[in-house]
């Protein structure tokens, strides 16, 4: 996710959104002091209508569903 070719100039939480809302479910972010923020920004968007929670419900459930499903 934090590659620099994926995200084109973008901020880390503008592209975490914009895939979330794409409708990827799994996000791999390397461990970097920027994760609270991400985690933040991804809230706020939920919040504020960037990110219908719904959909942020779905992608939760999906990979709860995946992780199940692997034990």
């Amino acid at each position: 996710m934090d590659s620099p070719g994926i995200l084109r100039g973008g901020s880390i939480e503008d592209v975490a959104i914009q895939s979330l809302n794409a409708g990827v479910d799994w996000l791999l972010v390397a461990g970097t002091p920027q994760l609270p923020n991400l985690v933040e920004a991804v809230a706020n968007a939920a919040e504020n209508g960037k990110l219908d929670p719904t959909r942020l419900h779905e992608a939760a459930e999906a990979v709860r569903h995946l992780i199940d499903t692997l034990r």
